[in-house]
């Protein structure tokens, strides 16, 4: 018996057709997106999801760079003086230069692995920690002063004629009055060789340089014997002769020399600071000049080493721009 069931018409069969073509592109698109996905997941780096945002990692790098000087520091003071030692490290620590010992550290723990900026880094932080170093000007102090380590002034045998102090030791206070500077011991040493009869006659020396001098001031050797005379020299003691430099101070010397008929060998004595003297020494030797070492204001000292001693110095960048004066000096012969 012959099925009774219709075949299809052609209609019916275009739209099945169409349905599962539809099906299969559908199909196709899914897997093509799913597979680009995927191989976009695939080629991103994997996130971690505890890393720390860059900015904190920065500000923590910073901190920890920072701290590191003065942990160390103080901990060793801790370790020397208990906690007196404590006290004066903090202390040490609340002062400019020292904090920016520690701010430049804190730049380079933050900076130092990027590439040319991280060297340079490393670089200043090395010229500020060794040049600023109290212990390295102070080895470059005691080569200055080492001829004159062992001269003590006021125990000369034999008294002198004639003592030059150079200018220098005093200044002009706030209220217009002479005070003692920072090279202040040069006229302390001449009032003491002076008034203990060591020396019979005080040169004081020192002229304006116009364009940096304020007018109407005294000048550096009006200053010292301003100080002298309150200090209860003789004025009949006390010689004044110009000299912007130590070169034309000498030639001032020559010539009052010269003109009181002394002999060239008339034996002068020389108060300066002892990491001058070198200089004073050979200036004096070239105006013929028979030159007699007086040192004052050393800088050398037997102070105790403490780990203090390691932190950038203020007083010792100040040191060595006057070391440097000095070293270039004796290079160029001024």
């Amino acid at each position: 018996m012959r099925s009774s069931a219709l075949p299809p018409s052609c209609g019916s069969r275009r739209a099945l057709s169409n349905a599962v073509y539809a099906v299969d592109r559908t199909a196709v698109v899914i897997v093509f997106v799913s597979s680009s996905q995927s191989n976009q997941a695939m080629n991103q780096e994997p996130v971690s999801p505890i890393e720390e945002p860059p900015l904190r990692r920065d500000v923590l790098r910073f901190f920890i760079g920072f701290a590191v000087p003065p942990v160390i520091i103080i901990a060793a003071m801790a370790a020397v003086a208990g906690k007196t030692g404590i006290e004066k490290g903090l202390s040490r620590f609340l002062q400019p230069d020292a904090l920016f010992w520690c701010v430049l550290t804190g730049v380079v723990a933050l900076g130092f692995r990027r590439g040319r900026v991280g060297i340079a880094l490393v670089v200043a932080w090395l010229v500020y920690t060794v040049g600023g170093s109290p212990l390295l000007i102070g080895q470059v102090n005691q080569w200055l002063e080492a001829p004159y380590l062992a001269v003590r002034p006021l125990e000369r045998s034999e008294p002198l004629r004639y003592t030059v102090v150079l200018g220098g030791g005093a200044s002009i206070g706030g209220n217009q009055e002479p005070q003692l500077g920072g090279s202040g011991d040069r006229v302390m040493v001449a009032a003491r060789l002076l008034l203990s009869g060591k020396t019979e006659t005080l040169i004081c020396t020192g002229a304006p340089i116009a364009g940096l001098s304020r007018p109407g001031l005294p000048t550096a050797g009006e200053q010292t014997e301003r100080m002298l005379l309150d200090l209860g020299a003789n004025p009949d003691s006390i010689v004044m002769i110009g000299g912007r430099n130590t070169s034309e101070e000498m030639i001032a010397i020559r010539e009052l020399f010269e003109e009181r008929g002394l002999p060239a060998d008339e034996p002068l004595g020389v108060v300066t600071s002892a990491w001058h003297m070198r200089r004073a020494m050979r200036l004096a030797g070239a105006q013929g000049l028979n030159a007699q070492p007086l040192p004052a204001d050393f800088r050398t000292s037997p102070s105790w080493i403490t780990p203090t001693s390691f932190v950038p110095s203020a007083d010792a960048m100040l040191d060595w721009g006057s070391a440097v004066r000095e070293l270039v000096a004796g290079f160029v012969g001024r």
